[in-house]
């Protein structure tokens, strides 16, 4: 019998490679979080005042965000990417248990046949 189906891990290998873009851009949001952080530091050090204490919060708080978005966006990531590998094996597993009833179906079918042609 031919060999026609495709393997489903190599069919979600496209999702997961898109996933794996999404973890590695949100690594580089963590990292402009960091370079942001910095600049903060930079700023409150060569400036004092309530000003430059107002200037340094806010530097901070974008930091933060931008730090957290990087964050959600690497664990959402690394979850989705969990999520397709555990689904693409289910499916090899269950398309392997079907061929294998579908193979036991045409053995009975085939030997079936041969019994009414002998008879």
């Amino acid at each position: 019998m031919a060999q026609d189906r495709v393997s489903l891990t190599e069919g979600y290998q496209g999702a997961l490679n898109k996933t794996n873009r999404v973890a590695d851009e949100g690594g580089n949001v963590q990292n402009q979080g960091k370079k942001q952080l910095g600049h903060a530091e930079a700023f409150a050090a060569q400036n004092k005042g309530a000003l430059a204490s107002q200037g340094h919060n806010g530097s901070i708080a974008t930091s933060n965000g931008m730090t957290a978005g990087g964050n959600l966006h690497v664990k959402n990531a690394e979850n989705q990417g969990r999520f397709l590998k555990g689904t693409a094996a289910a499916e090899e597993t269950a398309t392997t248990d079907q061929a294998k009833v579908t193979r036991g179906v045409e053995s009975a079918a085939e030997d079936l046949n041969a019994r009414i042609n002998r008879s």
